[in-house]
């Protein structure tokens, strides 16, 4: 299943690194979206109405755990856009 990772303003967001949950059980780790804010994770199971959660970290962005619901894609390759916060520097 592939994703997107997007910041607020819906800007793909490069080089995040991503752990894929179920429940509790590491599934998928260290995944590193592409310069699109994309990328593939072949562990995650395709039944539909099933749950992940994807641990989200990069500099300059708020760390996010995020559960996304599988929903049912047209050609088997769903692009879920998920929405990742800018952090607020401090000077």
């Amino acid at each position: 299943m592939k994703f997107a990772i997007k910041d607020k303003d819906g800007n793909p967001v490069k080089d995040a690194k991503i752990t894929v949950l179920e429940g509790a059980v590491e599934i998928d780790k260290d995944k590193i979206s592409d310069e699109k804010g994309e990328f593939l994770s072949s562990k995650v199971d395709f039944n539909v109405g099933g749950k992940v959660t994807l641990k989200i970290t990069k500099e300059n962005f708020k760390d996010a755990d995020i559960e996304v619901l599988i929903e049912d894609g047209s050609d088997g390759l769903f692009v879920k856009a998920i929405e990742f916060s800018q952090a607020k520097v401090s000077h």
